[in-house]
């Protein structure tokens, strides 16, 4: 079984960027889009959680796991864009990569499903209602 996959309309965005962004941009954006997944991944590993699978398409990575709580769950949502913001802490070394990062984790913070701030109100729900 693959455990990354990445859709078609994932590449044309990625063709399209490249014509339109300096390449500079592009991988700044990489690197900090990079780090945001893998603050998630890095929370599932240590909830004890597995992560079973990466799907990258059109409208961000989507990853699957499986083997954590509610709870769990949400701080897993919550490590990418946390992980996104502390990366301005090397603004003064890395400011480009820094100011992609706080973009993604601030967007990714918005209250709409599903992005990170919309699957972390949907856990806060799914806790409250559970007996």
């Amino acid at each position: 079984m693959r455990k990354i996959s990445i859709s078609a309309s994932a590449c044309i965005w990625a063709a399209m960027l490249f014509l339109l962004l300096p390449l500079r941009w592009i991988f700044c954006a990489a690197i900090a889009a990079a780090f945001h997944e893998a603050c998630h991944i890095l929370a599932v590993s240590l909830c004890g959680g597995r992560v079973r699978k990466v799907d990258v398409g059109d409208r961000g990575a989507v990853i699957l796991a499986d083997g954590i709580s509610a709870g769990e769950t949400l701080f897993c949502v919550l490590a990418g864009p946390i992980g996104s913001l502390l990366l301005m802490l090397f603004v003064r070394w890395i400011p480009r990569i820094a100011f992609c990062a706080l973009v993604q984790g601030v967007y990714n913070l918005l209250p709409i499903y599903p992005l990170d701030g919309g699957r972390a109100i949907r856990c806060v729900q799914d806790m409250k209602n559970r007996p």
